[in-house]
């Protein structure tokens, strides 16, 4: 269940009333208002109950914090600095993979534990453009839907609502990945010209399943002056570990499953993917 507010609003980015800011003010606003969101929300109990398990707590209470915050930070930054490239230059869109290895905090002086989770973190990034009449607000809506997450990803079991959090059954890959059931915490604003939405793992199932110790999530649709809705989404993961194989096998997958999602998204919205600018 996405929790909506209206947070947007009081930083004075609506549209469509007077006193507003002016158009080109306004745009150049749109991506920082996302980070103004985002760091405006708390960081559910349950983050640290999943991390914690990593190991069977090996993981310093400071440290898991630390990562928290700072995963949070990097995931809304990647978001605000695409689509303050969309505003200036134009919509693009495009997906990509990253592992960031085993320093992807900067930690001064990381023990075996913190490097091992570490490097086994996923950095993932989907943009794509869409001309179409729906709301920034709508168009989320759709991507987000179950209709759309089960058309696109071969290895979604289900998503459903349970206790106000939006969970997921996915299915595992051989060798690779194994099953995971997990639940998010969601919370999301609008306005006219922008939507966001913010999603974090709160709940994993352990039994015959693989935990997820640690998802972020940053969704955010923006409409820009040609008229075209570019859409951001970004996701940290921290699930299985993964050896070079994995990493290798693993790209393709993610990177097919996150365009798949963009193609699904176009044709539920009747109105056909642009490819952007180059």
């Amino acid at each position: 269940m996405i929790v909506r507010s209206a947070l947007l609003l009081s930083l004075g980015i609506a549209t469509g009333s007077s006193g507003q800011t002016p158009a080109d003010q306004t745009y150049e606003a749109l991506p920082e208002a996302v980070s103004a969101f985002v760091s405006s929300l708390p960081t559910h109990p349950g983050v640290d109950t999943e991390v914690a398990r990593f190991e069977d707590g090996r993981l310093t209470r400071e440290y898991r914090r630390a990562f928290a915050a700072f995963a949070r930070v990097r995931v809304t930054d990647v978001v605000v600095d695409r689509l303050g490239e969309m505003v200036r230059d134009g919509c693009s869109a495009g997906v990509s993979v990253d592992f960031p290895g085993e320093r992807f905090t900067g930690r001064p002086d990381p023990s075996d534990t913190e490097k091992d989770f570490e490097d086994s973190v996923v950095l993932t990034r989907s943009s794509a453009c869409y001309s179409t009449t729906v709301s920034p607000d709508e168009l989320l809506r759709v991507y987000s839907s179950r209709d759309v997450r089960m058309a696109a990803q071969s290895r979604m079991e289900d998503v459903y609502q349970e206790d106000g959090l939006t969970c997921y059954a996915v299915g595992g890959v051989p060798l690779l990945l194994g099953a995971t059931r997990s639940c998010n915490d969601v919370h999301g604003t609008a306005t006219e010209r922008l939507a966001v939405d913010h999603s974090q793992t709160v709940w994993s199932e352990d039994d015959g399943h693989q935990p997820v110790f640690f998802k972020e999530s940053v969704k955010a649709a923006i409409r820009l002056e040609d008229g075209q809705i570019g859409l951001v989404h970004v996701t940290l993961t921290r699930s299985t570990g993964l050896g070079g194989l994995e990493k290798r096998l693993g790209r393709g997958k993610i990177e097919d499953s996150l365009q798949k999602q963009t193609e699904v998204l176009a044709e539920r919205l009747n109105a056909p993917a642009s490819p952007g600018h180059p």
